[in-house]
């Protein structure tokens, strides 16, 4: 999919809003080329996009200044500094373009044990794991034991070998163009080293990633992603050793770690040791920097925090600031120390009055901690089955679900921060209902327009039983026979109609189901067949009855056949003359071709939707229709659900089409919708929404996932009158009706689409 100008002047926008970063060798920061776009835009579209499109990048784009970066203070030695590379920002535009094409799909390529800069996870994740596995190796009493080995990646940046990143990235899968574009954008790379600021030299180095480069990220990731398939396999010293020669990653052994548990035996320690070639018997005390060992008190484990915060205040007095200075020092760089160790711990309430006490009540830390402390746990309720969520179930609630699991004695510190903001949050949880295979009907909160209320049994519930067993698996809605009538007011709604009481009884006996339709005959006495003799639809339940009651009752009783012309026109009349209702009758207005329904191509089935709210009454509909390359229509149907706005009933009505055409076993489906916004973010990949509409989103990509193909087409209103009509037509009746083809009185307006 090439390029589009849109999408390259986002990148710009992303990486150019702050102009604070250091220029290239070209001189150009990012703010420039964003206060300027007018100008400069149609040369860097063009310039991308052909470079993009032929796999070349021109050399002049690739040069890259070095600057060191002290990681000691007074630092002596080249080892003890960061090389930072400061790219042309006209090359970045490039790299940030792809690394924003390769990151939508990192999560499906790179395993669970990786969770730095993929979508959905978050580092904190490695954080949480880490300090779960020392728990565990601290608590074992058993003999055999178990063990946790740190290692330590020496220079990992630098000594990246580019044939290596070549063949992951074909064994990945990656197009021979996508490999051939990452190649240019590594591999012909050339240097000058910053000194006093002045640039010094050229070199062309054999191997290394760039920091500072938008891509290098991504592909350290897929780099190291084949030392993640063989974790199994790191028992073995020379497994260790191939992967360091052929991928020139080198492990440093000094500062790598090993911690057994307390009762192994220390001729098995020494042994593991000396096989591991790694001697240090503790993994430190910090790890990504937090603290791996937790002592009794816990202001102490966490008193480095404030020790920080006051070596920054220290050096911030010695300075002449204005008050708006020191605001801003405060919020950005005081706020930024403990982000951490409050985004994975409950930090003690005097540890944060104090830091809030430091730094003058410019910010509230103890908030704050729970504010993100609550960002992991509402990530393992959406994502149950991330790495972390499956390591504490395993560990904590293998019987019972997040929500619902318990906190013991004997648990790490890491879950009872967990289970204490869980506990927090647990009140303002509901679910949404998808499938309601995971919700507890009795304990969970669920039921819409309720909030936080819960059913109340009658008699001891079944603890079995799930709200799935009160959904009709085929149709997907409320089974209505497993509950009471919701209609209660129903029969003297009846009778109050200012009708002939002829048409109230009538009425009443179809809201009862006695009305004399073939389905409820052949419930009485057996009959040979109980098709429609009006349209011969198989079954003629009672609302397909009504639908045509006069004209099937003329023919029944009189032998009178009535074309679907005059029944149409009997209906219009009729609507016209109530006051109550209003027919839109098709517009008879000329429409070009262009602007008209079109089949699909032989082997594929169109399916057209279309939903309808009206924001006042909130009454809904929705409809579709299935047509294959003969302009036959295969299936349709009109569809009320439970929604709030008409987006939401077009996903519905989407998530049922794709429902239905895996239940009939097709494989090549084009959907066709005039929601162009969620045609758009379903065609891009993208199944994520808010709380309301992410578990629809999530339904249809699973069933279009189990498709050969699958097409999301925006198409106008005019080319869905069909499927609109049906909508409006649901709108009005609030009953779910299927039919194997269209019902007569949509024929006229599906005969005007060919």
């Amino acid at each position: 999919m090439p390029l589009t100008p849109e999408e390259i002047k986002n990148v710009v926008v992303q990486m150019g809003g702050g102009g604070g970063e250091d220029p290239g060798p070209d001189g150009f920061t990012g703010l420039f080329y964003q206060k300027h776009w007018d100008i400069l835009g149609e040369a860097v579209v063009d310039m991308t996009q052909t470079c993009f499109r032929t796999g070349n990048i021109t050399k002049v784009f690739d040069h890259t200044n070095i600057t060191l970066i002290p990681k000691v203070p007074l630092a002596e030695l080249v080892t003890q500094c960061r090389p930072i590379g400061l790219c042309n920002f006209i090359y970045k535009i490039l790299s940030k373009t792809l690394a924003n094409r390769l990151k939508p799909f990192m999560n499906n390529i790179i395993s669970q044990n990786q969770s730095a800069f993929i979508p959905k996870r978050s580092i904190s994740d490695n954080i949480l794991l880490s300090n779960e596995a020392i728990y565990a190796v601290n608590h074992n009493d058993k003999v055999e034991g178990i063990t946790d080995i740190k290692l330590d990646m020496s220079k990992a940046y630098d000594k990246l070998e580019w044939v290596f990143l070549e063949k992951v990235l074909t064994k990945m899968g990656l197009s021979n163009h996508w490999v051939k574009l990452i190649n240019q954008c590594v591999f012909t790379v050339f240097y000058s080293v910053l000194l006093n600021g002045s640039p010094t030299g050229f070199f062309q180095p054999e191997r290394r990633l760039r920091q500072g480069d938008p891509l290098s990220p991504y592909l350290y990731i897929i780099y190291s992603e084949a030392l993640s398939s063989y974790i199994d396999s790191l028992q073995k010293k020379d497994y260790l050793q191939k992967y360091s020669l052929a991928s020139g990653q080198e492990i440093n052994f000094e500062k790598s770690g090993i911690l057994f548990s307390r009762k192994i035996p220390e001729h098995r320690k020494a042994i593991l040791a000396n096989i591991l070639d790694i001697q240090s018997r503790d993994l430190g005390e910090k790890y990504l920097g937090t603290p791996t060992v937790f002592q009794a008190s816990k202001i102490q484990t966490h008193m480095g925090i404030l020790q920080a915060i006051d070596v920054r205040i220290s050096i911030w007095l010695h300075k002449l600031l204005s008050q708006a200075a020191r605001t801003t020092l405060i919020k950005h760089i005081g706020q930024a120390i403990p982000l951490f160790q409050m985004g994975d711990f409950l930090i003690p309430k005097h540890l944060c009055r104090q830091m809030d006490s430091h730094l003058c009540k410019f910010w509230k830390a103890e908030l704050n901690n729970l504010e993100m402390l609550a960002r992991n746990a509402w990530r393992i309720l959406e994502n149950p089955n991330c790495l972390l969520a499956t390591v504490l179930k395993v560990k904590y609630f293998p019987e019972t679900d997040f929500l619902n699991a318990k906190c013991t004695a004997k648990c790490s510190w890491t879950w009872k921060c967990l289970h204490t903001i869980k506990e927090l949050i647990k009140p303002f949880i509901s679910w949404i209902v998808g499938d309601g295979q995971f919700i507890d009907p009795w304990c969970d909160k669920w039921i819409p327009s309720q909030g936080s209320a819960t059913p109340n049994p009658l008699v001891p519930p079944d603890p079995s039983i799930k709200v799935a067993y009160f959904i009709d698996s085929q149709s997907r809605s409320w089974d209505v026979g497993l509950r009471p009538s919701p209609c209660k007011n129903l029969w003297k709604c009846i009778w109050k109609v200012k009708v002939p009481y002829r048409i109230q009884v009538f009425l009443w006996r179809a809201a009862r189901n006695v009305l004399p339709s073939g389905t409820i005959l052949h419930t009485r006495m057996p009959m040979h067949s109980v098709d429609c003799p009006r349209c011969s639809d198989p079954q003629e339940t009672i609302m397909h009855a009504l639908s045509l009651w006069t004209s099937r009752n003329n023919l029944i009783l009189q032998g009178i056949r009535e074309n679907y012309t005059a029944v149409l026109a009997r209906a219009m009349l009729l609507t016209r003359n109530s006051k109550n209702h209003s027919l839109t009758t098709p517009s008879t207005v000329h429409v070009s071709i262009s602007d008209k329904w079109m089949p699909p191509s032989f082997g594929w089935i169109e399916c057209n939707i279309d939903g309808a709210f009206d924001d006042i009454s909130g009454a809904n509909g929705a409809g579709f229709v299935m047509r294959d390359f003969s302009r036959k229509a295969t299936f349709c149907a009109s569809l009320v659900f439970d929604v709030h706005s008409a987006e939401e009933a077009e996903a519905r009505a989407i998530g049922a089409v794709l429902k239905k055409v895996v239940e009939q076993h097709l494989s090549h489906i084009i959907v066709e919708s005039d929601a162009k916004a969620l045609i758009d973010q379903f065609s891009a990949g993208n199944f994520d929404g808010d709380s309301r509409m992410d578990a629809i989103f999530k339904d249809i990509f699973f069933f279009s996932s189990k498709l050969f193909a699958c097409i999301f087409s925006f198409q106008p209103r005019s080319c869905n009158s069909v499927t609109h009509e049906l909508a409006q037509w649901e709108k009005q009746n609030n009953s779910s009706m299927y039919w194997s083809k269209p019902p007569v009185w949509i024929l006229p307006i599906v005969e005007e689409d060919h």
